[in-house]
């Protein structure tokens, strides 16, 4: 089977699986015939002879004759019956939305004058990234360019009908373009989108779109050409960062990884493996080498002190519920935000003396051939106030009267009782933190995880379990970031230091 680069319909074809598979169902794809599949051709069946697409409705023809012009309107370059004028560099564009195919040669001419006289035009010109007009139109654009297919009849003399020599190797592009700097600019902060790569988490693509944005401004500065460019030159904006901006090396290297998606210098692929930009980043590892966020962790143990007190389940506000069953399913799973906001009442399977959540989502962990996880949580017997199992069943329960439908587990506790987003969730974890008196200047709503598996370490919990719950293949991992000396308690302190 093929893939698609529609999001709207991978998205439909991904409903349909798990509505599937929830139910226990066994799809498969089978061929067609077109003869049968009538209804769902109908649209591509319809024959359309436009071979000619256009941003909006350009005025007149800049580079035309009566033979081979788009638009009633045109100039010529020589005299002709036909033609409104002769020559269009003598007339003032600003007074037109143009459309111009020029002879090769006058590419950069055309740039010129688009620019000096504020004018806006579509132009048609081939995708040459190594000349010395590209980055100026780069530029002037103002919408993303379209890359016309390569058919034997795209390009040809009107009469007698010859292709063009360059025509088997030839992709010609669709820019629209403007002197304006005010749209220009605007298009530029855009730019980073068409740059973006999809093969890319949105959480990264984020990223990534903060330094391709700082390095379109500095090619635009610098008018050089962002698609193909030299190691000098990214060297030059590397060091711009660091020295300007301040960033360290976990910055410099979200940069470079940015960089890698789309820039080319030639000879070097990708731009972030060159062996100067690798000596670059080992001598700014070297002179600020990065520190770890976290060089101790907070003791679990305060939290779910604190917890003890916000009890029994159904005596407690719907608040109090849900904020305590948000950080209990933190700790006991040692999951991130992102896993606890896709939770579904849906993907759940509830036992006596456990809840089974599946989720079939693409998470930070995940891989290519390891998608989704299955979350088991077992009832605490041992201590009902922290039993998240019966704190789950008992939230289940009190916003089943205004779930209405709603699948996410996790809904606001005011009203109208939306789902809450991720952002939401960290929010509830930092007010529990901060109740029970962890310092949540110094640690974030993600620090759970760390407390989490760090006091299972202490608590001599297998290793493998760790990395099972927490969805690491590698030991390293949890060594090396998760696994934190716990901070010591200041009763303990003051016991040792007031004892005489």
């Amino acid at each position: 089977m093929r893939g698609t680069k529609s999001v709207t319909c991978n998205e439909l074809a991904k409903e349909i699986w798990e509505w599937c598979i929830s139910r226990n169902i066994w799809i498969s794809a089978e061929h067609l015939p077109g003869v049968q599949n009538v209804l769902a051709d109908q649209k591509s069946r319809k024959f359309s002879d436009q071979t000619e697409w256009m941003f909006g409705t350009p005025d007149i023809d800049l580079f035309a004759s009566r033979l081979n012009k788009q638009i009633s309107r045109y100039i010529s370059w020589k005299p002709d019956p036909g033609a409104e004028k002769i020559n269009a560099f003598l007339s003032d564009w600003s007074n037109w939305y143009g459309y111009a195919f020029p002879p090769f040669c006058l590419i950069g001419k055309c740039l010129h004058k688009i620019e000096n006289d504020t004018a806006e035009a579509l132009m048609v010109l081939p995708k040459w990234p190594t000349q010395a007009w590209f980055s100026k139109m780069l530029r002037l654009l103002i919408a993303d360019p379209i890359i016309l297919p390569q058919i034997p009849n795209l390009l040809i003399q009107p009469s007698p009908e010859v292709q063009h020599p360059l025509n088997k190797k030839l992709f010609l592009l669709v820019c629209r373009s403007s002197g304006n700097p005010t749209q220009a600019q605007e298009y530029r902060r855009l730019l980073s989108q068409f740059y973006s790569h999809h093969g890319e988490s949105q959480s990264t693509q984020r990223q990534y779109n903060v330094y391709i944005q700082k390095w379109l401004d500095f090619c635009h500065r610098q008018q050089t050409n962002p698609v193909q460019t030299t190691i000098t030159q990214v060297l030059t904006f590397l060091t711009e960062l660091h020295l300007d901006n301040k960033l360290g090396y976990a910055a410099l290297n979200t940069a470079r990884s940015a960089l890698s998606t789309f820039v080319i210098i030639p000879g070097c692929s990708p731009v972030g493996q060159h062996p100067l930009i690798c000596r670059f980043m080992k001598g700014i590892y070297n002179l600020h080498p990065p520190k770890p966020r976290y060089s101790e962790m907070w003791d679990a143990s305060v939290v779910l002190n604190y917890l003890r007190k916000i009890s029994p389940a159904e005596n407690i506000s719907l608040k109090e519920l849900t904020q305590k069953l948000c950080i209990l399913l933190a700790l006991v799973s040692a999951q991130r935000q992102q896993t606890l906001h896709l939770l579904r009442v849906d993907k759940m399977i509830q036992k006596s003396t456990s809840i089974i959540f599946y989720l079939h989502d693409i998470l930070k962990q995940s891989k290519p051939g390891n998608t989704g996880i299955k979350l088991d949580l077992k009832a605490y017997v041992v201590d009902r106030r922290l039993c998240v199992v019966k704190y789950l069943k008992e939230y289940l329960k009190r916003t089943n009267v205004f779930r209405k439908g709603e699948k996410q587990l996790f809904l606001s506790f005011k009203k109208p009782h939306n789902k809450v987003s991720k952002d939401t969730i960290g929010r509830w974890l930092k007010l529990v933190m901060a109740a029970a008196g962890v310092d949540t200047d110094r640690f974030k709503p993600h620090s759970t995880r760390a407390a989490a598996v760090s006091k299972a370490d202490k608590a001599d919990a297998p290793i493998a379990e760790i990395m099972a719950q927490a969805g690491w293949a590698n030991e390293r991992t949890f060594q090396k970031y998760y696994n934190k000396p716990l901070i010591k308690s200041q009763k303990y302190d003051q016991a040792v230091l007031g004892s005489q």
